[in-house]
């Protein structure tokens, strides 16, 4: 039931999320509930990030990594496919945005850094790039980015994703350093978007997509 390249926390999510399905498949419970559990879960973090409950937050999005693998794959076990589901990106990335920004808020109205919302902002910016360079980078060559080389496939495990930057932000909170964890998040983030931008610009203007990718075959 696992579907796409992981990145390295899912694949520490994997024997969790595996465990669980194979004790929901039993039950009535649906994909569809678990996704939008998760994402009032999700808003949860939100929440939590903005009014400074720092290490509460980061302990709910670690939650909230497992089981957004959840729903996915209980849906491809039990073949229950919906409109709902094929919007969970969408739905993902409004939440995951909302953290980014309750961080930002903190950040600013505690004065622990002083261009927080710019940092955002432009963290942003990068992400709405990349995920238009993405999307037509995947309409011409027929398949995600991630997948495409093994190039590719090894930006994908480290690369900025909500899971690399919950575990980022948990080991810099660690530290007593949270304001650093979220510019390194930021700065994460933009670094990824630029591989992937140029990426898709390679792919676009060298004819990369006419060659055969290398195969992973098992």
């Amino acid at each position: 039931t696992q579907k796409g390249v992981l990145d390295f926390p899912a694949l520490v999510h994997a024997p969790i999320e595996k465990w669980m399905v194979s004790h929901l498949c039993r039950t009535t419970i649906t994909p569809n509930q678990i996704t939008l559990g998760t994402a009032v879960l999700g808003l949860g973090v939100t929440l939590l990030y903005a009014c400074g409950y720092l290490w509460s937050g980061v302990l709910l999005a670690l939650v909230i990594g497992v089981l957004d693998g959840v729903d996915g794959k209980l849906a491809r076990l039990k073949a229950q496919t919906t409109k709902l589901g094929k919007k969970e990106h969408d739905l993902d990335y409004f939440v995951e945005t909302s953290w980014w920004m309750a961080l930002a808020y903190h950040f600013q109205a505690t004065g622990q850094i002083r261009y927080a919302y710019v940092i955002f902002f432009a963290f942003f910016a990068f992400h709405r790039l990349e995920r238009m360079a993405i999307q037509a980078v995947q309409r011409r060559i027929g398949r995600d980015l991630d997948d495409f080389t093994p190039f590719d496939r090894l930006v994908r495990m480290v690369a900025g994703r909500r899971n690399i930057y919950t575990w980022l932000f948990a080991f810099f909170l660690a530290i007593g350093a949270p304001a650093t964890g979220f510019i390194w998040i930021c700065f994460w983030g933009v670094a990824s978007a630029v591989i992937h931008i140029f990426r898709a610009l390679q792919i676009s203007f060298t004819g990369q997509d006419k060659v055969a990718p290398t195969s992973t075959a098992s």
